[in-house]
C-alpha cells in the first residue's frame, strides 16, 4: 500500500483553528480537504495525465494542461473512450 497522510490544519477562510480535515493517498488517487466551520474545500483531485504520472489538479488547471500538452489531452480521451465501453 501506498503512502496515506491524514493532518488538521487552519483555515486561511474564516481563520478557524485546526478546522480544516486533509487526507492525501496519492497511491489510490484519493485527496480530500474540507473546513468543518466554514464549509470551504480544495476542489482539487487526482488525475492520470500519462501511463506513468498523476497530478493533482482543479478541473480548470486539467483543462488549461490538456490545451497545452496534446499528449495529456489524447491520453485524458483514450481514458474517456475505456470509461464508455464499460
Amino acid at each position: 500500500m501506498g503512502t496515506r497522510t491524514w493532518w488538521s490544519e487552519n483555515c486561511e477562510h474564516c481563520r478557524g483553528k485546526n478546522t480544516i480535515e486533509a487526507y492525501d493517498a496519492p497511491s489510490c488517487l484519493q485527496w480530500f480537504k474540507k473546513c468543518d466551520k466554514c464549509g470551504w474545500s480544495d476542489d482539487r483531485d487526482y488525475y492520470e495525465i500519462s501511463e506513468n504520472e498523476i497530478a493533482l489538479l482543479t478541473e480548470q488547471e486539467l483543462g488549461e494542461l490538456k490545451n497545452k500538452d496534446p499528449k495529456v489531452k489524447r491520453f485524458r480521451e483514450e481514458l474517456q473512450r475505456l470509461e464508455e465501453k464499460k
